[in-house]
């Protein structure tokens, strides 16, 4: 989703003022008055940072948003996205178009879809920290130890069995969200289709 205050013409990016835009994105264009290759601030390059660092934060459908960051973490990831300075943060004005962007736009079916999804990425690394558990144990020879070593085996064993299943469960949870099945991928690009059949796909 977009205000729509961004269009291609003649193969430039150009700034228009769609009826309706919130005025917190007009000041944040009336205020680019230049950066770095726009001396006179008339292409609004920083602007399109900006609005893409925004965008990163604000709306349900962003990387940031679908691989569940918060914090710092997403703070990071969206100024590098949106090619924005080192030094850079937002101020006042930002927060409250960021604010503005999540009123307009909010998505409660979205939310949950990412939050499914981020759900769904835990499943390896619970798998590789009951190996580590595995490897450091398994030449014990403390009685307690060894029975311990074989319930984290158990529990392997019931994940791999229930894993297929599992993940056409949440793809079609997903898609009983109304959200597009074609889009739907783990991070990392795995794509999580709900054709995925648990008695063939081990």
């Amino acid at each position: 989703m977009s205000y729509g205050v961004i269009k291609i013409e003649d193969g430039e990016v150009k700034i228009i003022k769609p009826d309706g835009l919130p005025h917190v994105f007009i000041e944040l264009i009336r205020r680019d008055r230049g950066s770095e290759r726009d001396a006179d601030g008339r292409k609004k390059y920083h602007f399109l940072k900006v609005y893409r660092y925004i965008y990163e934060i604000a709306d349900d459908d962003s990387t940031v948003n679908k691989e569940c960051l918060e914090g710092e973490e997403a703070f990071a990831q969206a100024k590098q996205i949106a090619g924005l300075e080192d030094s850079w943060t937002p101020d006042e004005l930002v927060t409250q178009a960021i604010a503005q962007w999540k009123k307009d736009n909010s998505n409660p079916a979205k939310r949950l879809r990412n939050e499914l999804l981020a759900t769904f990425d835990l499943f390896p690394d619970t798998i590789r920290n009951i190996r580590k558990v595995l490897k450091k144990n398994i030449k014990s020879d403390n009685i307690e130890v060894a029975s311990a070593t074989l319930d984290y085996m158990r529990q392997v064993n019931n994940v791999a069995k229930d894993y297929t299943k599992l993940v056409q469960e949440l793809a079609e949870a997903i898609v009983n969200l109304e959200v597009d099945k074609d889009e739907i991928q783990g991070r990392g690009g795995q794509k999580i289709s709900p054709s995925m059949n648990p008695d063939t796909s081990i």
